[in-house]
Parts: structure tokens; C-alpha cells; sequence
């Protein structure tokens, strides 16, 4: 069904002149991509707002997207397990905010080693998304950055007993578990090639 509705889209634009023949699969891919991304985004608001935890999917929503957006991660193999595997980091961080408190010393450990798995894993390479080693660079920096903010902001909300820091950490923990699974593939996948070309 995603596929069918990219498909009608980029083909909209084709017979419209926007786009050409040659780029058709690009942008069907890139449709896929944008409905599947507002798809869970919208469910992940939608059952925010029901369980009434509209601050704290906000602030989900924030440090998931922009911190994967440049370090990478896991990827699903289809969109479905994707939206699947989105929900379930989120109840699984809204269920923890909710019961189990952070302290400072929890918050200063995940940032040491955010840090430095950051700066070994970041960013975590994907088939569909190239990237230069001058991108991958300026990747891992901005990365480095967003993490560092965020953990700034998390901690000076645990300072002044602001309950939103324990989201903005389970968050921050879910981004760093996710460039395990992706990390280990990539080394796999490094490894089978070279057996080949050995």
C-alpha cells in the first residue's frame, strides 16, 4: 500500500513535468520514506496526547529524530517493522520516564559514555544513505554536539527536579542502544568482503 501510494505520487509529478523518467524510483523511494516518517511520528503524538504525555512525546520526538538524523542507527527491513520498533522505544521510554527517576550520577555516566561510543560508532553507515568520509566527519561532530546539548539540558532539568529530564535520558539512552544492531551489521558486512576479495 505505501509502495502503491508513492508510486501514484511520483508519477503525479512525472506527468506533471516536475521530475523525469530517469529519478521516478528516487522519488517513490523518497514518498516511502516521508508517509512512512509522518505516519509513526503521527501515531507517536496521537497516543501521547491519549496517554497525556504531550510534553514528554515532545520531547521524545526531538532528541530521537535530530540525534538519528547524524549519528545513524538501526533500520528496519520494512516500514511496518519500522513504525513498530519506533512505538514500542517510545512506550518503552514513557513507561520508564513515568516510573523509574534518574539521578545525577545515572545522567554524568550516560554522558561519558554517549560520548565516547559516539565518537567510535557515529555515524552508523547505511546501504541507502551514502556518506562521503568528509560528511561522515562533520556527522559525527554535529552528533557529538546535539548529544552533549541534550545531555546539558537533561541534567539541568534533573538539577531543578523537572520530571521531563527522565524522557530526555531514556531518549538519549534509546539513540545510543540503536547503533548497536546497525554497528554490528556494518562490521559483519565489512568482514564478508573482505573474505570475497581475500
Amino acid at each position: 500500500m505505501l509502495y502503491k501510494l508513492s508510486s501514484r505520487l511520483a508519477n503525479r509529478l512525472l506527468n506533471h513535468g516536475v521530475i523525469t523518467a530517469e529519478n521516478i524510483d528516487i522519488y517513490v523511494y523518497g514518498f516511502q520514506l516521508l508517509i512512512s516518517f509522518l505516519f509513526s511520528t503521527s501515531l507517536v503524538l496521537l497516543i501521547g496526547a491519549v496517554l497525556g504525555k504531550t510534553a514528554e512525546t515532545l520531547a521524545f520526538l526531538a532528541v530521537y529524530i535530530l540525534l538519528r538524523s547524524y549519528s545513524g542507527g538501526y533500520h528496519a527491513n520494512s516500514y511496518a517493522v519500522c513504525t513498530v520498533v519506533t512505538l514500542s522505544v517510545y512506550l518503552i521510554v514513557i513507561l520508564m520516564s513515568s516510573y523509574v527517576n534518574v539521578n545525577m550520577t545515572a545522567y554524568l555516566s550516560l554522558f561519558i559514555c554517549g560520548i565516547i561510543l559516539l565518537a567510535l560508532m557515529a555515524p552508523v553507515r547505511h546501504p541507502n544513505k551514502k556518506i562521503s568520509p568528509k560528511d561522515a566527519v562533520k556527522y559525527k561532530i554535529i552528533s557529538l554536539c546535539i548529544y552533549s546539548v541534550f545531555c546539558g539540558i537533561g541534567i539541568y532539568m534533573m538539577s531543578k527536579n523537572i520530571k521531563l529530564g527522565n524522557a530526555v535520558f531514556y531518549t538519549l539512552c534509546a539513540d545510543i542502544i540503536n547503533l548497536f544492531p546497525s554497528c554490528s551489521n556494518a562490521i559483519k558486512n565489512k568482514i564478508i568482503k573482505e573474505n570475497k576479495n581475500g
